[in-house]
């Protein structure tokens, strides 16, 4: 339930989020802080900023050479930070263990320097050469270590490595057995690997220690249910709640497993009750908040939101799940103004966005559109929501140019989003610019050579607007292999038949799309192509029927205006009477 303490290990180590060649790449700095140059002597000065000349000037081995042998020379832990970064970046885990061992030696209480090394060594399978610096670890920050071997464990990816930690902690366990945190973690690993019966042993053991962790009868409990020990398991936790009500994640997880083990809402609520007289952190506020709205407790969860929302920190996450609480209600209007209050912070564009979507909802497009355009969203998936209901807001007011250009400046922000590439080439299409339907579709294809809805698109695209009928059919045929019998690509061969002037093969195809989906657009064609074949009865049959379901499907009342003017007039008259 704690949340991880930002910075606590370098997870870069195992992924850097860049590479950096050196003839090409962007400066580090962004992400790998310099030392303070003015506490250093002259000397040592001048090669730290020769270094950092040597990464403005995209040469990092010169760099990484100068701060490998000034970490070397200082001891300091500044400098051995730095070397120790760039080396992860620039060399590999094995020239960085030497500047992070000095690192950790100069700073013993910097619980990222004792990881980065114990991480590491184990990556290196020395997991006895790792022990000091997880020892180092629970001694730095007690209270939060099983966290820190747990970021470690998970970090390392390699089966080995994984080992390579449980042997480390179990080591531990024999050098200090009074240290909760290997108990802890070891415990945790075991129920993730489904195997209780471990699990349940170190709880056991950590609770004859008489360790007072607030997730160890938790985890006591994990181990219970996960060997179909079930009542024994809730009498643990009732009786552990009991004798400590401070404990607010214990008396949280209680009331989840009355709800979903016990299936017992009234008790739950209880204990809810329970833990919110305690002293719950934010997270646990918000983890209560979320439980309650799961099971439409609304009051409980507005009473949460409202003590919650007195931290100044937590004030816009509060107001945006009060807008959501009165949204399940049917309240529109009382959540509309919780939204509008979610001035800041990470829920400010979904506010906006679920502003949006009950304005639309009301019809009030304009001002669904403001919302939109006060949002600001940082991370992709809002930035792609937002932009697919503005599109639709703006399709709906037929403002089809505006829709291109939101839609472009999406792109210019998510380039490979296949959906929003997608979009806007049948956009681009609509709007006649097939230089940039076509471009955006291949640019599809190559992210994702079998995205038959692409390959469809341009295909049909080809063969109604150009003369590439070739390429159309390569296209069509390669996303009817990926998707048979899928009636829109069914429809876009046959209608390339029908360009290509084979009547006979294209009535065979429409045929078939018309059988699996009476879509307009598959009506359109296929009367089309029936009445270019004779068989204009059958043709008007097929529109008729297609007519009743979308009277007003702009391409359908075309074609039957074009090839039917005579009886185009009734069919329509007669849709509209009935």
């Amino acid at each position: 339930m704690k949340a991880l303490l930002n910075g606590l290990i370098l997870l870069s180590f195992l992924t850097p989020s860049f590479s950096y060649a050196s003839d090409v790449g962007s400066r580090p700095e962004s992400k790998l802080n310099a030392p303070e140059y003015q506490n250093f002597e002259l000397g040592v000065m001048e090669r730290l900023i020769l270094a950092e000349l040597a990464l403005d000037r995209r040469n990092p081995g010169l760099a990484l050479d100068l701060y490998l042998n000034l970490a070397e020379d200082t001891q300091d832990a500044a400098i051995a930070q730095r070397a120790t970064d760039l080396s992860i970046l620039f060399a590999g885990l094995d020239v960085a263990l030497e500047p992070a061992r000095i690192w950790a030696a100069a700073e013993q209480d910097n619980v990222q320097a004792q990881a980065t090394v114990a991480a590491i060594l184990l990556t290196q399978l020395k997991a006895k050469e790792s022990l000091p610096y997880l020892a180092q670890l629970e001694a730095a920050d007690p209270v939060n270590v099983s966290q820190h071997y747990q970021v470690i464990y998970d970090e390392l990816k390699l089966p080995q490595e994984k080992e390579e930690v449980i042997s480390a902690l179990k080591m531990l366990i024999e050098n200090t057995p009074d240290a909760s945190g290997p108990y802890l973690t070891l415990s945790s690993i075991f129920l993730d690997k489904r195997d209780p019966e471990t699990a349940f042993q170190y709880t056991e053991k950590a609770l004859e220690h008489g360790f007072k962790d607030a997730s160890l009868p938790i985890l006591h409990a994990q181990a219970l249910h996960q060997l179909q020990r079930q009542p024994d398991a809730l009498l643990f936790l009732t009786d552990e709640a009991r004798k400590t009500p401070e404990n607010t994640e214990l008396q949280l997880y209680l009331t989840e497993v009355l709800l979903r083990v016990w299936n017992d809402p009234m008790k739950a609520k209880e204990q809810l009750s329970l833990f919110m007289k305690g002293t719950p952190s934010s997270e646990e506020f918000l983890a209560g908040v979320i439980l309650s709205i799961e099971y439409e407790w609304y009051s409980e969860a507005k009473n949460l939101l409202n003590v919650l929302r007195k931290d100044s920190k937590h004030e816009d996450t509060a107001e945006y799940f009060l807008g959501r609480v009165n949204e399940f209600e049917g309240n529109t209007d009382k959540a509309l103004v919780w939204y509008e209050e979610v001035d800041r912070g990470q829920y400010q564009a979904i506010a906006r966005l679920r502003m949006a979507s009950l304005l639309k909802a009301e019809n009030k497009l304009t001002e669904a559109l403001d919302a939109i355009s006060q949002a600001r969203p940082r991370h992709p998936e809002d930035i792609k929501l937002l932009a697919l209901l503005e599109l639709e807001i703006l399709t709906k007011l037929d403002r089809y140019d505006e829709a291109f250009i939101a839609l472009s400046d999406t792109v210019a922000v998510l380039p490979f989003d296949s959906d929003i590439l997608y979009i806007r080439a049948l956009l681009a299409e609509k709007l006649n610019n097939l230089e940039i339907a076509e471009s955006d579709l291949r640019r599809i294809i190559r992210i994702q050579p079998n995205h038959v809805e692409a390959l469809n698109a341009l295909g049909y695209i080809l063969a109604n607007r150009t003369e590439r009928l070739t390429e159309a059919f390569s296209l069509i045929n390669k996303a009817l292999a990926l998707s048979p019998n899928n009636p829109g690509i069914l429809d876009s061969l046959g209608w390339a038949h029908f360009k290509k002037g084979n009547i006979e093969k294209a009535e065979e195809f429409l045929s078939a799309a018309w059988k699996l989906s009476q879509d307009p657009l598959i009506a359109a064609h296929y009367g089309e192509v029936l009445f270019s074949n004779g068989k204009a009865d059958e043709a008007n049959l097929i529109w008729a029927s297609a007519l009743k379901m979308a009277p007003s499907d702009e391409m359908l009342v075309e074609v039957v205006r074009r090839l039917m003017p005579e009886r185009a007039h009734a069919l329509l008259n007669s849709l509209d009477t009935q």
